[in-house]
C-alpha cells in the first residue's frame, strides 16, 4: 500500500512532466534542491513537502475545495497531482485505507454573503472571517492577514469613484497609463510594520511588495487613490494595483494578503523577485 512518503518520492521522479488541473489548464513543477518543496512553474507558487503530505492524509477527496477547506495551500495543483496515477498509483487503495479517518480541520471559514443582484458591480462576500495557515515561500514564513475587499454600498455594489475629475490641473498634466477610469477604496487591519507582502489569487502569487509601514502602504496608498496620483509624476503602482482589486472584486474574486515581518524587507523582496515571476511585478521581473 502506498504511503505519503512513497507518493512524495513519485512526485520527485516526475519533475518537469505535464499535469492537468480538474478545471482545465496544465502545469509542470520544479523540485527545490533540498527536496523539501517544489515550485509550480506556471504560477511561481511554492509548495512544501509538509503541505503535500497534509493533502495526502486527507484522501479521499473529490474536489480541490475539500483540500482548501482543510488548510491545504495550492489545492488545485495538489488535487491534480494526487489524482494522477504517476503520483498515487492506486487511488482506490488510498481511499480504502483512509475511509474511516476523519479529516483534520485546521481552517475556519465563516460565510458572510451579500445578496447578488445580477450586475457586474455587485459582489458576493464569502470571506469575511478566514483563518489560513502560514505560507512558506523561499524559506520565509508569510502569515495570512486578510482578504482585500473594496468598500461596497448597502446593496453590495462596489463603490467606484474617479478622483482625477476633481483635480485642479493648472500644469495641464496628462493622465498616466493607469490614471483614467474609476477606482475603489479599501483598508486593511494592520500595524505600522516593516516587511514584505504577497498578493495571492487562486493559489498564485500575483504581486510581491515591500514596505517600511504596512498600514500606511495600503490604507493611504493602494486603498485610497488621490487625484494627483492619476497624472504624470504620480504613483502609478498605487493606481495599477487598485484597479486589480476592483477588477477581480467585480468577478467575485478576492485577493489574499500575506505578510512577512522583517527589517530587511528590501533584501527579502529582491530575493523573492529573482525566484518568482509574478503577473503584476512586470518591471521587477524583467
Amino acid at each position: 500500500m502506498i504511503n505519503a512518503e512513497e507518493a512524495w518520492n513519485n512526485l520527485l521522479k516526475h519533475e518537469g512532466e505535464l499535469f492537468y488541473k480538474v478545471r482545465g489548464g496544465s502545469f509542470t513543477y520544479k523540485v527545490c534542491p533540498d527536496q523539501k518543496g517544489f515550485v509550480v512553474d506556471c504560477a511561481s507558487f511554492f509548495l512544501t513537502k509538509g503541505n503535500f503530505i497534509k493533502a495526502f492524509d486527507l484522501l479521499p477527496v473529490d474536489a480541490p475545495s475539500k483540500l482548501n477547506n482543510n488548510g491545504v495551500m495550492g489545492s488545485s495543483y495538489l488535487f491534480a497531482l494526487l489524482s494522477d496515477k504517476r503520483i498515487v498509483d492506486s487511488i482506490d487503495i488510498v481511499r480504502e485505507t483512509k475511509v474511516n479517518i476523519e479529516p483534520r480541520t485546521s481552517t475556519k471559514l465563516v460565510n458572510n454573503k451579500i445578496k447578488q443582484l445580477g450586475t457586474n458591480n455587485t459582489i458576493e462576500r464569502a470571506t469575511a472571517n478566514v483563518d489560513k495557515p502560514a505560507l512558506n515561500v523561499c524559506g520565509y514564513d508569510f502569515s495570512f492577514l486578510q482578504m482585500i475587499e473594496p468598500q461596497c454600498n448597502e446593496s453590495g455594489r462596489v463603490i467606484e469613484y474617479s478622483p482625477q475629475s476633481g483635480y485642479d490641473n493648472k500644469s495641464n498634466l496628462q493622465l498616466h497609463a493607469y490614471g483614467s477610469g474609476s477606482f475603489c477604496k479599501f483598508k486593511i487591519d494592520a500595524g505600522e510594520w516593516p516587511g514584505v507582502y504577497l498578493w495571492i489569487l487562486d493559489d498564485e502569487i500575483i504581486y510581491i511588495g515591500e514596505t517600511d509601514n504596512l498600514k500606511r502602504r495600503f490604507n493611504t496608498g493602494y486603498g485610497t487613490i488621490s487625484a494627483r496620483n492619476c497624472f504624470e509624476g504620480g504613483q502609478t503602482t498605487n493606481c495599477k494595483m487598485n484597479k486589480v482589486v476592483l477588477q477581480y472584486a467585480k468577478q467575485n474574486s478576492f485577493i489574499s494578503l500575506y505578510f512577512y515581518k522583517t527589517n530587511e524587507y528590501k533584501k527579502v523582496e529582491l530575493e523573492l523577485l529573482k525566484s518568482i515571476n509574478t503577473k503584476y511585478n512586470v518591471k521587477d521581473n524583467k
